[in-house]
């Protein structure tokens, strides 16, 4: 079983949207936001990364797929009026 050890990313939290306090004041208007602590950072993975990742093995895999086309194409001459 292998385990992948993902970047993680320092954001704004979404929840209090940076302030660190509760944005419903629901204890009171000094109470530390739930998410973030307070600190008005949260951490996520970092998705632009892995995102990064899947674009390279995607273009990869299209790129294989055209060269299998152009193999097919020059063994049979009528696979080039394909669409």
């Amino acid at each position: 079983m292998s385990q992948t050890t993902s970047a993680m990313t320092q954001i704004t939290c979404p929840f209090c949207r940076g302030t660190g306090k509760d944005p419903f004041e629901l204890l009171s208007e000094l109470t530390a936001c739930q998410v973030c602590n307070g600190t008005g950072k949260v951490e996520e993975p970092a998705i632009k990364e892995n995102f990064r990742n899947r674009e390279k093995k995607i273009k990869a895999d299209l790129e294989g797929a055209r060269k299998i086309w152009e193999k097919l194409g020059e063994r049979f001459p009528w696979w080039q009026s394909l669409p």
